[in-house]
């Protein structure tokens, strides 16, 4: 049973995390993922994670090298519903102690369409090192569009990295 509020669509049954929707009997339910442009939580944790660096030009970090990898989707409850692929381009290599820039791409790739988000970023550990996440604590990126259901799709996501799990909560409007 659908049940729509504000342009948004409910389905009822689904598990909910993340905001909260009036139904048609004044209920009060979560917003899911599976509800399209809305507040809601993804997660992914370090086993579910391939990363490839690779190397143009000079040998080591150096402008136009990149980074690119994936990881697998989850709800706050551990269920997988699809996959993050991203890149990295460096834009600055680290000197010194100095932190690199990097501009981030990537694509959540869910079973009714994928959302895009894009920022740039100084990393918080070498670009080069695959075996650990390059990107800061926490950051937002900007959610710049999106297919299927997340079609025209804006706003943001907050990122925060917890030891190996990473958090993901978008809150994201669609025209």
């Amino acid at each position: 049973m659908f049940i729509s509020r504000r342009g948004v669509s409910v389905l009822m049954g689904t598990a909910f995390v993340g905001a909260t929707l009036r139904n048609g009997t004044g209920q009060l339910q979560a917003a899911t993922y599976a509800d399209g442009c809305s507040v809601f939580e993804l997660r992914s944790t370090g086993e579910d994670r391939k990363v490839t660096y690779i190397d143009v030009g000079a040998k080591g970090e150096s402008h136009g090298d990149g980074r690119i990898g994936f990881r697998t989707l989850r709800t706050p409850d551990g269920e997988a519903v699809g996959t993050m692929r991203w890149i990295v381009t460096i834009l600055e290599p680290a000197q010194g102690q100095e932190q690199g820039v990097g501009l981030h791409e990537a694509f959540f790739v869910l079973a009714k369409g994928t959302i895009t988000t894009r920022h740039v970023y100084s990393a918080g550990s070498p670009i080069s090192d695959t075996t650990r996440v390059s990107i800061p604590a926490s950051l937002e990126r900007e959610v710049v569009g999106g297919t299927g259901l997340y079609l025209g799709a804006r706003g943001v996501q907050k990122v925060m990295v917890d030891g190996k799990r990473t958090h993901y909560t978008f809150d994201i409007k669609c025209p």
